[in-house]
């Protein structure tokens, strides 16, 4: 990391790992991070800017300082539904991929407006709405092929394993989380419950058992169980 006056310039920055493609910059954790940092050096609240991103093609992450963010318009919403979803995505695509920007968006507005003990239902409950999008989109026969369209839209590799598991490496949802003490990828939890679902699976749950926010990993893999009805 590189800091000059109101220019920060971060080499190989993890946050934007799982968003290759982007139409523009996604590293709004370090965007925060730098604008906390600011205030509490100079004690003055200031914008920042992320102004080059390694997803959206540049070689180098590089925040200005003291620039308005320019933030896309999203509409207000009295629920979150699909409907929603597919608002939000299409505000926010003019600086992302459809894709990633309808779950990213739709995590924002449950932070924004939920407490944190009902973020978990939520985020899943996200989480089968964003892969039933993709499926209608999609329309794949099989779930080995609908993992090899998750795995183009996210950059992420999943594989799906022995014993009812799936892993996801790096994992969207929590890449540039703080470490936390428990699993918090609730809306990877919830497109698998649903993509498990619409392949014919009888789900009962399905539990993260390894997570890369409770490991202290910025960007990492992350695994999911599932139990299977009757079995």
């Amino acid at each position: 990391m590189d800091a000059d006056e109101d220019v920060v310039t971060v080499r190989n920055y993890p946050e934007c790992a799982g968003y290759p493609g982007a139409r523009g910059p996604v590293c709004h954790f370090m965007r925060g991070l730098i604008a906390g940092a600011h205030e509490l050096e100079t004690g003055e609240r200031t914008p920042v800017e992320e102004v080059r991103c390694r997803a959206a093609g540049d070689d180098v992450c590089e925040f200005r300082i003291g620039r308005k963010p320019r933030e896309p318009t999203v509409p207000r919403l009295d629920g979150l539904d699909e409907r929603a979803l597919r608002r939000m995505a299409h505000a926010a695509s003019e600086r992302e991929p459809e894709e990633v920007a309808a779950f990213k968006l739709a995590s924002e507005y449950t932070l924004k407006f939920h407490p944190a003990d009902a973020a978990a239902p939520i985020f899943f409950r996200a989480g089968r709405l964003y892969a039933r999008a993709l499926l209608r989109l999609y329309n794949p026969l099989e779930m080995t092929s609908f993992l090899s369209i998750v795995e183009d839209v996210t950059g992420a590799e999943c594989h799906l394993g022995e014993g009812n598991r799936m892993s996801i490496e790096p994992c969207p949802e929590c890449a540039g989380f703080p470490r936390e003490h428990e699993p918090v990828c609730h809306g990877v939890r919830g497109a698998l419950h649903e993509t498990l679902g619409t392949f014919g699976k009888e789900v009962e749950r399905v539990e993260e058992t390894e997570c890369a926010a409770v490991t202290g990993e910025l960007v990492g893999r992350c695994e999911f169980r599932f139990e299977l009805r009757g079995l």
